[in-house]
Parts: C-alpha cells; structure tokens; sequence
C-alpha cells in the first residue's frame, strides 16, 4: 500500500487553504457598562433621571419595524420550537432564493434565547439616588434575520430584542469563494461548503489570499443599513454603532484525491500508525445513518473503513479544535476550530482575522507535516549516532539521548503526541506526558536537564522571548522515527527471539542461524 506522501504528492488534484465558518458578535461599545447606560439616557437622549420605559420603548419600535418589513416584503416569519435545527428549517428558503438568484432576506425566525442584558435589580439591592441597573442572563426574544447575499450567499443575523441589544452574524468563507469564481465565469464545482474542482487553479489561489476583514465589514454594513436598527439615525451619529468581535473562526485546507480509494488508504495509514504515536484525543468513526438493535439481537459489529462509515481524528490545545476527516467521498478536510482568540494571545476584533487566518493554516501544515514525517525515509547513520552518543567541545559537551532508556523512550513518545502542533509547549506541558509514559515522578530538575539536551541536539528550540519550546524539522523527524523504531520494531522483535515464544518465521531463522554458528564454533574448536 502506497504511503502517506507518496498519496498526498501523486494523488491530489486540488488543494485549498480558506476561511469555512465565520461566527461574529456584534456590539455598541458605548453602550456595555450600567455607567454607559445612565449617559444614553441622561446625557444624550435628556431625561432628567434614567428611566428604564426608554429601552422598553426602543424593543417595542424596534419589533413593529421586523414585523413590517415582514408584512411589506411578504418575509416568512417562523417560530422556533425547543431543540429545532434553525438552519434545517431555513435551507429551503435558501435554496428558492439561489435558485432564483433573488438577494434579500428570505426567511425571519423568532426564538426565546438566554442573553446578557439590562436588568433592574432586586427588590432588596436598590440604592436611593442611584441608578441600580445591572447586567444579567435572561430569556428573552430574538430575530433571526436569514439573508441570501450576492457575496456571501447564505448567512444570518441574529438580534437580541433587549438592551444592550447585541447582534450574532453567521458566515461561510467558502459560500464567498463560490460566489466570487461564478462571478468571475470560472467553472466550479462545489463540495458542500467546499471546492471540489475549478478550471483555473491559480484564480482560487489568488481570491484565497484576497480575502479580509473588509469582506465581511462590507457584508454587515451594507444589510445593517437595509434592516431595521434598535438604535436610531440620532444615536448612531453620536456614535452608537456596532463593531464586530470574533466569536468562532474556522480555518480548513481542503486536498481533493483523484480516486477516492486514494483517500481511504491515505486514512488506513494514518488511523494505523496513530493510534498509539500521536495519541490523538479522540479517534471516532462517523456512521451516515444511525444503528437500531431489537432486543435480543447480536451487537451490531463493522470494519473500521466500510460503506456509511467515516474514520475522524480530533485533537484540541484549550478551546481551540483540529478536526481531520475524509469529506464526501471525495477529499481530506483538517480544520482548526478557534473558539477564543486568546488561546493564541490574539485579540478577538475583527482586524485580528489575517493573523488567525495564517496561524490556523500553519497548525493544519504542521499536524499534515507530522503526519508525514512519521513515513519519510529514516535518518542517516550518522545523525542517528550524534543524537545517541555524547557530542559537543567541552563546556558546551551535550550527552547522548541513549536509545532504549526509559527516560528517553518516554521523552520521545510525550514529545510524538499531536497537541504540539499548535505551536509549542512548556515544561509544566512536558512533565505530565513523560510521568505518564515512565509510571513513576519525573521533576523539574530531570526535565530541564533533557530540554537542554534536546536543543543542543537540535531536536528542539526555545521560541524567542518566553520559556516556550518547539520541534525542530529535525526532532519531528527523528522523534517519531525512534519512537516507531523501539515501539514497533525494537520491543516486538526481541520478544519473538524468546525461546518461549510460538513458533514463527523470525524466531525459526534465528534458530537456525544459532544453529549454524555453533557448528561453525564447533569446526573450529574454539568453543568454550
């Protein structure tokens, strides 16, 4: 069977690094605080003290003009039920509208939904003189505004009928590609919210890399100017308006095979050879439909790759996700998933979405990249034994990482593990895994004398600025070697040489060969 880069270089037809789905919240800014609030109503809209009527005012208008936008526009208004998948109940309205070709809001939904909001306080907690509002959960109504965009195709926003009247913006990058290409005259083939082929290759590529912030501030402007807005055209001149904050980003790269048996084999090496190196958080299969027993009946069994059966591996670093998958029959999807922005130290403003555009695609090339490495050729004899055997002038001597040590068995294995493709670890990260690994304590002192063996080694290296650390090509490479090597190769074999072991090829070849070797000691009487 073909190996994983022999697939990845000889039977892809198509690659795409883009944005998927784009979750946004949309807020005032100076309207958030209980203190911002009391300057609205005072200073700006004149009340002599803040009354809360005003806000009730503002929903109260605000619902009146949705539902006359529904009346003039003969807009369908749905009422969502309890555990209803809305964009189920929405996808035929979109699909009218695509087939048409028809811009606008095709469907409103209304939904009772927890939200932070303005609240009086409680009875009890009033202070005479001042204004007690407070921020608190409640359930309260919601719009669901579903759109068909000329740029974005589908999408929704999502208003929350009270103060401080936060806003939800659902996207897809994808839907964005399609569009642009069809409007280009490129023919496309879509692959759900993906390409499956295009006649010019380098067009994607080129709407890939043009793709920003601007894109989707364009889509909310343009559709928050044409629906009806909480706030009115005197609040928002003195600068009552939404900005936009990232709420999940996910970020895919998209390798179309040419056949799918290519796809599958390229999941029954990589599902084969990780199960144990690696160590994924989850391994789990995906079936199409869902499995019924009768009582009585035989436990459903089935083969890992089989009709209606899709293999998925998911790893995780915090709140962020990488999913990898075999997509339709027809390409590997890996995405990463960022549900919180400051995992990585990264603001969650929209002006933030290039740098988490580029972090996301470099975590879906390294765990592709460990994926690979784990199937290249192994290193040469010499790199193998400068790693092993002590090196180094004196004063900067670096001991050897003896292969078949415990300790560096467990290093290796801790450091063979998927999660540090998003972007390094720490120490404290380290010490666990190689505790688990070594079923005994492993201090601090033991792992900061093999992190310093491993950069003189040139297996890892110190990011600049913080005590965070990272593989090298060269560790990533020569780790899962080893680690394959003893695993798979060292620890099987010798145990097939014990003379107690059944009978088998290798351990019958070694017979022999000992065999043979006393006979020739024997000729030659020398032996003991």
């Amino acid at each position: 069977m073909p190996n994983v880069n022999t697939l990845l270089d000889e039977h892809v037809v198509l690659k795409c690094e883009f944005v998927d789905r784009i979750f946004l919240n949309g807020y005032v800014a100076r309207f958030q605080e209980p203190s911002d609030l009391t300057w609205f109503l005072c200073k700006h809209r004149g009340e002599e003290i803040p009354r809360y009527e005003v806000l009730g005012e503002m929903t109260r208008r605000f619902v009146s003009e949705i539902e006359t936008l529904a009346g003039s526009k003969a807009i369908p208004m749905v009422q969502f039920e309890r555990g209803q998948r809305k964009e189920a109940i929405a996808q035929r309205y979109f699909d009218e509208a695509a087939a048409a070709r028809r811009e606008g809001v095709v469907m409103i939904g209304i939904a009772q939904e927890k939200a932070n909001v303005f609240r009086a306080p409680a009875k009890g907690q009033r202070q005479v003189g001042k204004f007690g509002a407070t921020r608190g959960s409640a359930y309260v109504k919601h719009f669901y505004i579903y759109i068909w965009d000329r740029d974005f195709g589908p999408g929704f926003i999502k208003f929350c009928t009270y103060a401080p009247f936060q806003v939800r913006v659902w996207l897809n990058g994808h839907q964005w590609l399609l569009r642009r290409l069809e409007h280009s005259g490129h023919a496309v083939e879509a692959l759900d919210n993906g390409i499956a082929a295009v006649d010019d290759p380098d067009a994607l590529d080129r709407l890939c890399r043009r793709f920003g912030p601007a894109h989707i501030q364009r889509f909310f402007d343009r559709w928050l100017y044409r629906l009806p807005n909480p706030f009115t055209r005197q609040d928002r001149h003195a600068g009552y308006t939404y900005q936009l904050s990232l709420l999940q980003l996910e970020i895919s790269r998209t390798e179309v095979f040419d056949r799918p048996l290519h796809g599958r084999q390229f999941f029954e090496e990589v599902i084969k050879d990780h199960i144990d190196l690696g160590r994924p958080e989850r391994m789990q299969l995906v079936f199409g439909r869902r499995i019924l027993r009768r009582r009585g009946q035989a436990p459903t069994r089935t083969r890992i790759f089989s009709q209606e059966v899709d293999p998925s591996l998911q790893i995780s670093h915090r709140n962020t996700r990488v999913k990898q998958y075999w997509k339709l029959d027809r390409a590997l999807r890996t995405e990463t998933t960022f549900n919180d922005t400051y995992d990585f130290r990264i603001g969650r403003k929209l002006e933030n979405l290039p740098k988490l555009i580029t972090l996301g695609k470099d975590i879906n090339r390294r765990l592709l990249e460990m994926e690979r490495q784990s199937h290249r050729a192994t290193p040469a004899a010499s790199i193998f034994e400068s790693i092993v055997l002590p090196t180094g002038e004196p004063g900067r001597r670096a001991p050897g990482l003896r292969f078949g040590d415990p300790r560096v068995v467990a290093l290796f294995g801790a450091l063979s593990q998927f999660r540090f493709v998003f972007g390094g670890f720490y120490a404290k990260d380290l010490r666990p895994l190689v505790e688990h690994h070594l079923a005994r304590p492993y201090s601090i002192r033991q792992a900061a004398y093999d992190l310093r063996r491993l950069i003189r080694k040139g297996l890892i290296e110190r990011q600049p600025r913080c005590n965070r650390y990272q593989l090298t090509s060269l560790g990533r490479r020569f780790i899962l070697f080893a680690a394959k090597l003893y695993n798979r190769v060292f620890c099987r074999g010798i145990a097939r040489l014990q003379p107690n072991y059944p009978e088998g090829p290798l351990n019958n070849s070694w017979h022999r060969f000992e065999s043979q070797l006393d006979g020739l000691i024997a000729d030659a009487q020398i032996a003991a």
